[in-house]
């Protein structure tokens, strides 16, 4: 009986984390295809891009559309993508963090600008993008 569930425990987790990675790269997918030709330029870098090192926890300027670039139908792909990539839990943390940006506004005073002049808090100013290897897209 312990040999059973030595072999089959692996394989079911196997199975659970193929399943996952599959759902994962098909609302991906469902993202991409909602996004016409200048924000799927916009939102497609190759793996060593130096975008994908611009990664920070404060408001800087990024590359990739954010959530005021997209429509309601492109939102929900990537709500959806967003919620799968994450627990339920980190789904909520990054939800309320976005939300927190208009607390941030009122205590600031809306001053606070970035590079472009536009204002540092803005709860729909999240970037996407994706990283691919050399002619994988």
């Amino acid at each position: 009986m312990k040999i059973k569930a030595f072999v089959l425990l692996p394989l079911c987790i196997l199975f659970f984390v193929s399943a996952h990675t599959q759902e994962l790269h098909t609302l991906a997918q469902n993202f991409l295809t909602t996004l016409d030709k200048d924000l799927l330029d916009k939102t497609q870098f190759q793996m060593d891009a130096d975008e994908r090192y611009n990664f920070n926890y404060v408001p800087v300027a990024r590359k990739g559309p954010t959530f005021k670039d997209f429509n309601e139908e492109q939102k929900e792909a990537t709500t959806n993508l967003l919620k799968a990539s994450l627990s339920q839990e980190g789904f909520t943390k990054a939800s309320e963090i976005m939300a927190l940006e208009n607390v941030l506004i009122v205590l600031e005073n809306n001053k606070m600008k970035m590079s472009d002049g536009t204002p540092m808090r803005d709860a729909l100013n999240y970037h996407f993008t994706f990283f691919w290897k050399t002619g994988q897209r």
